[in-house]
C-alpha cells in the first residue's frame, strides 16, 4: 500500500507544479491549490482534469498527515484535517472524473490542447482509469473491499492500464490476503510477477510464500522465499 501512496503523492507534486512551477508540493498551502481547482470546475463544469487532481490533492493530503515521510512537504505542526472527510472528497471527485469520462465527449472537455499534444481522448482515458484505481485505494484504505475490488477490476482489464496495472494486481492480492480468500491473492501475486518479470519486489515473493506455507504447499513457499532473498 505504501507504493500506492508514494504514486499518489507524486502525481500530486505535478498538480502542484502546475500551479506553482518548479517549487514542488508544498503542502501547508493545500487549500490554496483545492480552491484553484474549485474555480476551475465553477467555470467549466466538465473540467476532468480538474477534478481528478482536486481528488489527488485531498487524497495526498490526508495521507501526508498519516506520515508526513510520504511526503517533502508535510502539514504545519498542530494543523489537522480530518482525513476521512478528505477521502470523502476524493472519492467523489474520482467519481466525477470517471462519470465525465464516459458521459462527455472528449473534445468538448480538452478542447484547447497546445500542438503535438496527446489527443482529447487518450487523455480523457487516461484520467478516467487513474480514477478508478486511486478510487480503489481509497475505498481499500476505508475498508469497502467490495467498491475496491470492483474499481481495480477495471484497470486490471484494460490495455490502456498496461503500464500500472501490476499495481492494480498488487492492490488486490492484498485485499483477497486480509479477506482470508488466499487462492485469489494468490492468483493476483502471482500476476504482478508475472508483469514484473525480473524487476518484481521482494515483498510480493514474500505475501506469496507465506499463502503458499499457509495452505501446506511447501516447495513452493521456499522457491518463493529463495527468490525474494536473492
Amino acid at each position: 500500500m505504501r507504493r500506492i501512496v508514494l504514486k499518489a503523492c507524486l502525481i500530486a507534486a505535478l498538480a502542484f507544479s502546475a500551479c506553482y512551477g518548479d517549487t514542488g508540493p508544498d503542502f501547508s498551502d493545500y487549500e490554496k491549490t483545492i480552491a484553484g481547482y474549485t474555480r476551475r470546475i465553477e467555470k467549466k463544469p466538465i473540467d476532468q482534469e480538474a477534478y481528478y487532481f482536486r481528488g489527488l490533492l485531498y487524497m495526498s493530503v490526508a495521507d501526508c498527515q498519516q506520515d508526513a515521510s510520504l511526503c517533502a512537504n508535510s502539514l504545519p505542526k498542530g494543523r489537522k484535517i480530518d482525513e476521512n472527510d478528505a477521502y470523502r472528497k476524493a472519492i467523489a471527485d474520482f467519481t466525477k472524473a470517471i462519470e465525465l469520462g464516459f458521459d462527455i465527449d472528449a473534445a468538448l472537455i480538452y478542447d484547447n490542447l497546445p500542438p503535438n499534444h496527446s489527443p482529447p481522448e487518450i487523455i480523457q482515458r487516461s484520467y478516467t482509469l487513474n480514477s478508478y484505481y486511486f478510487r480503489g485505494t481509497l475505498h481499500a484504505k476505508l475498508k469497502a473491499y467490495q467498491k475496491a475490488i470492483a474499481d481495480f477490476s477495471v484497470t486490471t482489464k484494460s490495455d490502456q492500464y498496461a503500464d500500472n496495472s501490476a499495481d492494480s494486481f498488487r492492490a488486490l492480492g492484498d485485499i483477497y490476503r486480509d479477506l482470508g480468500e488466499d487462492e485469489k491473492a494468490i492468483g493476483n501475486y502471482s500476476a504482478v510477477i508475472e508483469r514484473d518479470g525480473g524487476f518484481v519486489a521482494a515483498t510480493i515473493l514474500t505475501e506469496r510464500g507465506k499463502l503458499y506455507a499457509k495452505r501446506g504447499e511447501r516447495e513452493k513457499a521456499l522457491n518463493d522465499a529463495k527468490k525474494a532473498c536473492e
